[in-house]
Formats: structure tokens, C-alpha cells, sequence
């Protein structure tokens, strides 16, 4: 592993984000910055842990649990986001270690993770996802459905709270603006519509990866998700 690379892709992609937030006349440091270490082995997650990364995310149990026990063992305090599908059987092990969950894609998976919590006695943050681009590869809800899974999430939340949706940039990458521009709307009536529900009764966004950053920060993203433009060249990639 090159800390040296580690630490300096770290710093750029920081100011990347801090030059989209003046750009898109943004407060500096209003977009919280993801880094996602799915690509490279616990080694490297805790380095970049120790440059500041104060949260970490994953989207995979198995390599999930290793990180989180990893981090534990070396007595770093990160803050561990769950981005990947969610299995019903894999509920508590994420939630023992994860305080964010970016993937709530059905009512069923919620009703779980509700009830795992509470016998676990512990909480967290929750998104649902959406499917804004309609791609039917996706996982997550469709924006026309929210109404109804709102109302169904309402008598559910207890452990969980409800931070906002979570929304993913399409293959296509000419349609970008215009889902990002969808799911800014979205997050920006969510909170009328379902009262009392969300978090502060505001609906973040979480959205935006490496390659479309600059363009979800403009469209109000509240949360990136920044993995692969942190460990080009850094090596320790994970098996």
C-alpha cells in the first residue's frame, strides 16, 4: 500500500468536493464525504481512517463485518455506512456494526431490521432507496410508490430513524442531470408529504459517486459516495 498516494488522492478529492460546494454556492463542508472501501482490503480503510476519514462504507456483509472488527481492534472510531443490498438473514450482523443504512429497498426488510434492532437494543440512521432512473436492474423503490411506503414505514419506525433516500446515477450517463435534478424534487417535497416522519422533518439525499460529483453536489446532494478516485494507485485491493 503507497500512504503517500492514500493520503494525497484523500486531500484532492476533499477539495473537489469543497470547489463543487463554492460552485454550486454551497456552505463548505454542508455535503458530508463518503468514502467507500469496498475496493481495497481493511488495511487500507483503517489508513485512510487514521488520514481523518471519520466514516467509512461498505456494501458487502462478509467484507462489512471484517472492517468494522478490524476498525474495533485498532481502536478507530468510524462512523460505518451500509450502501449494498441488504439480506433479510444478514440484518443483524450489519447492524451491530453499521449506524447508517443507504438501502432500505422493501417494507419487509424495514419490518426486520426493526425488530433485530430492538432485540439488539441499538438504532440507526435509515434511507430508502429509489429508483429515480427507472432502471429496472436496480433495486429500490419507485418514486410513485413512496406515498404508500411512507405510510407503511410510519407505524414500523422505532429504532430506525429516517434520514432521507438514497438515489443512484443511471447507466446512462447523458441522463444524469435530469434523475439528480428528479431526485432533488423528490427529497424536497418528501417531508410535506409524509409529516413528522423524516429526521428534523427533512429528507437528505444521499447521491453522487466519483464520477458524477461535482453534478449531484449542484442538485443538492447531502452525502457522497466517493470510492474508486481515493485508491488509484494506493494498491491493497481487496481479494
Amino acid at each position: 500500500m503507497d500512504g503517500q498516494r492514500l493520503r494525497t488522492n484523500y486531500r484532492q478529492q476533499l477539495e473537489r468536493l469543497r470547489a463543487a460546494e463554492r460552485a454550486a454556492g454551497r456552505a463548505e463542508g454542508s455535503v458530508t464525504f463518503l468514502p467507500v472501501t469496498k475496493s481495497v482490503r481493511p488495511e487500507v480503510a483503517l489508513a485512510l481512517a487514521r488520514e481523518g476519514a471519520t466514516a467509512l462504507a461498505e456494501n458487502r456483509a462478509p467484507a462489512f463485518q471484517e472492517k468494522v472488527e478490524a476498525a474495533a481492534g485498532a481502536g478507530l472510531p468510524i462512523e460505518w455506512h451500509f450502501i449494498g443490498s441488504i439480506q433479510r438473514n444478514k440484518a443483524r450482523r450489519i447492524l451491530r456494526g453499521a449506524r447508517v443504512l443507504h438501502s432500505i429497498d422493501s417494507l419487509r426488510l424495514l419490518e426486520t431490521l426493526e425488530r433485530v434492532a430492538a432485540e439488539e437494543e441499538l438504532e440507526a440512521a435509515a434511507y430508502l432507496e429509489v429508483r429515480v432512473g427507472r432502471e429496472e436492474q436496480k433495486h429500490g423503490f419507485l418514486p410513485e410508490e413512496l406515498d404508500e411506503v411512507l405510510e407503511g414505514a410510519r407505524p414500523l419506525l422505532s429504532r430506525l430513524r429516517l434520514a432521507g433516500i438514497m438515489v443512484m446515477g443511471p447507466l446512462e450517463r447523458s441522463r444524469t442531470a435530469v434523475v439528480f435534478e428528479e431526485a432533488q424534487q423528490l427529497a424536497e417535497q418528501l417531508p410535506r408529504r409524509a409529516p413528522g416522519l423524516f429526521e428534523g422533518d427533512r429528507c437528505a439525499l444521499s447521491m453522487g459517486m466519483s464520477g458524477d460529483l461535482e453534478l449531484a453536489v449542484a442538485c443538492g446532494s447531502d452525502l457522497v459516495r466517493v470510492g474508486s478516485a481515493l485508491f488509484e494507485g494506493v494498491g491493497g485491493a481487496a481479494a
